[in-house]
C-alpha cells in the first residue's frame, strides 16, 4: 500500500496561529518562510498582505473563465488608513522579489501553478498596453 510522504502529510495540516502572532498565513509553507513573509510584510507591505494576495490570485486563477478579473476594492480610501489595492499576482510579484532566496523559492512552487492555469484560461488582450505586466495583458 502507497503512503504518503510525511512532508506531504505535514503540509495539508492546517497551520496554528499563535494569538499574539495575529497573521494570516500563506497555506502550504513552511515556519521559515512564513517568518520571511512576516519580516517583508513588516518591512515593505503590512500584516498578512502576501496570504491576502495569495488567496485572491487562486480565487482568479481557480475561478469561473468570465473575462479579465479586475481587483476588487476595499477599503476606505484614504492612503494613511487603507494603502491602495493592488493586483493580488503584482503583490506576490514584489514579494517573490524582496524575499530571501530560499523563501521566494518556496513561494514560487506555490505560485506557478496557478500562473500555468490562469495563463491556460485566458488569451493575450490584443488592445492592452505592451508596458503592463503579463497578468495584466491577458483576458
Amino acid at each position: 500500500m502507497a503512503r504518503r510522504a510525511p512532508g506531504q502529510v505535514r503540509a495539508r495540516l492546517s497551520r496554528r496561529v499563535r494569538p499574539e502572532q495575529g497573521r494570516t498565513i500563506v497555506p502550504g509553507v513552511s515556519a521559515r518562510t512564513q517568518r520571511g513573509i512576516a519580516a517583508f510584510e513588516d518591512s515593505q507591505l503590512w500584516p498578512g498582505a502576501v496570504a491576502d494576495a495569495m488567496a485572491r490570485w487562486v480565487g482568479t486563477a481557480r475561478g469561473p473563465a468570465r473575462g479579465p478579473a479586475a481587483p476588487q476594492a476595499r477599503g476606505c480610501g484614504v492612503e494613511a488608513c487603507c494603502p491602495t489595492e493592488a493586483h493580488p499576482r503584482e503583490l506576490l510579484e514584489r514579494a517573490l522579489g524582496g524575499l530571501p532566496s530560499g523563501a521566494a523559492r518556496e513561494l514560487r512552487r506555490r505560485v506557478d501553478p496557478l500562473d500555468e492555469r490562469y495563463l491556460s484560461r485566458t488569451v493575450v488582450d490584443s488592445y492592452a498596453d505592451p508596458s503592463w505586466p503579463w497578468w495584466l495583458r491577458r483576458c
